[in-house]
């Protein structure tokens, strides 16, 4: 079964050029480990929406891949700054499984 890990949460819409640049510079390491994602967005006034979905072979690929990503000194400096403008602090994060 594919192992599947999804991320939501919002940012300030004058944060968007600020998250865009973390996001890519993220993802680029994020696929040179392995993991395939999308992301979703929908924007309003004063907020855009995002879904993050990450896929992965199994769960052990998944954890597999999470030992390799967290000891990575620029994700580490990444997430600081990402976490610094998520609104309210609030990631919320969920484990699926894909049959």
């Amino acid at each position: 079964h594919m192992f599947v890990k999804f991320y939501r949460y919002k940012v300030e819409n004058k944060n968007l050029n600020l998250w865009k640049k973390i996001n890519d510079r993220t993802r680029i390491i994020f696929k040179r480990c392995g993991v395939k994602s999308q992301r979703l967005l929908r924007k309003d006034r004063e907020f855009t929406h995002i879904i993050e979905i990450e896929y992965y072979e199994s769960k052990k690929y998944f954890l597999k891949v999470s030992k390799k990503i967290d000891k990575n000194e620029e994700v580490k400096s990444l997430y600081k700054e990402f976490m610094s403008i998520v609104y309210g602090k609030r990631l919320i994060e969920e484990d699926f499984d894909k049959i």
